[in-house]
C-alpha cells in the first residue's frame, strides 16, 4: 500500500458580511485558497469565479452584478462587488503533477444599509427610530444577531 494523499481545501474570507457604504458604492474584501497536505513537490494553480446561486432568495444575478477579482489565477485575491445581495464564489485549485483537483464555494453577503425591513409586517427604514436589524444570515447559513420591533 502507498502513501494515501488527502488534500484538503478551504477560504480564508476577511470579511464575510459587508455593508454598501452609499450605492452605488462598490464594497471590497480580500479571499484566500488554504491548502492543507498536498503533496510537497504539488505543481499548484487556482481559479477564482463568481458562480450562480440557486438557494438564496437574496442571490445575485451574475450577469447583472458581477464581481470583479484582483487576479482569477493567485491563491489571494481581493473581490470587488458593484451591489448589495449574496455572491457565491467557487475556487478550484489543480494540482497537475499528481492529477489532483479540488473546489470549493464560499458566500459573501453585500447588506444596503438604505433598504427596507418587513418586521412583524411592518415596514421599517434603516435610521427611524425603533427600527434595527433583525436576524443576520452569516455566510455559514447560520443566524446570528438580535432583534429589535419597529415602533408604530
Amino acid at each position: 500500500m502507498g502513501n494515501r494523499i488527502n488534500p484538503i481545501l478551504d477560504v480564508k474570507i476577511d470579511r464575510p458580511i459587508l455593508r454598501l457604504a452609499e450605492p452605488p458604492a462598490e464594497t471590497k474584501t480580500n479571499l484566500m485558497a488554504l491548502t492543507y497536505q498536498f503533496p510537497a513537490n504539488a505543481k499548484v494553480t487556482y481559479s477564482w469565479k463568481q458562480i450562480q446561486d440557486e438557494l438564496s432568495p437574496l442571490a445575485v444575478k451574475m450577469a447583472e452584478k458581477p464581481i470583479r477579482f484582483s487576479s482569477t489565477n493567485t491563491a489571494q485575491v481581493e473581490a470587488t462587488f458593484p451591489d448589495w445581495g449574496v455572491y457565491e464564489v467557487r475556487v478550484t485549485v489543480t494540482d497537475s503533477s499528481h492529477n489532483l483537483s479540488l473546489s470549493r464555494n464560499a458566500w459573501i453577503n453585500v447588506w444596503n444599509n438604505r433598504s427596507n425591513l418587513l418586521i412583524d409586517g411592518k415596514m421599517c427604514s434603516h435610521g427611524r427610530e425603533g427600527c434595527w436589524v433583525t436576524s443576520a444570515r452569516t455566510a455559514r447559513g447560520d443566524y446570528a444577531g438580535w432583534r429589535k420591533k419597529c415602533t408604530p
